[in-house]
C-alpha cells in the first residue's frame, strides 16, 4: 500500500520510462500534495538504489502506480 492517496500512470515505451522522468513525476506530485519531506526521502532512496526493479519498488511505496507496458 503506497503512503499517499496519489495515483500516477507511465507508459514504460519511451522517454516517460526513464527512471529520472518516473521519479521526477513522482517528487513533484509529492511536492504538490504537501509531502515535499516523503519526496526527497523518497528521491534519496532511488538514487541508492541498485537497479531499475528496485527503483519503481521504493517508488511504489509512496504512491500508487500504474505502468503501462
Amino acid at each position: 500500500m503506497a503512503l499517499t492517496d496519489l495515483k500516477l500512470t507511465f507508459n514504460l515505451r519511451g522517454p516517460e520510462g526513464n527512471i529520472f522522468a518516473i521519479l521526477s513525476k513522482t517528487v513533484n506530485a509529492l511536492t504538490l500534495h504537501g509531502k515535499a519531506i516523503e519526496a526527497r526521502e523518497m528521491q534519496t532512496r532511488v538514487f541508492n538504489s541498485l537497479n531499475y526493479e528496485e527503483a519503481k519498488r521504493i517508488i511504489a511505496e509512496y504512491v500508487e502506480v500504474t505502468y503501462i507496458d
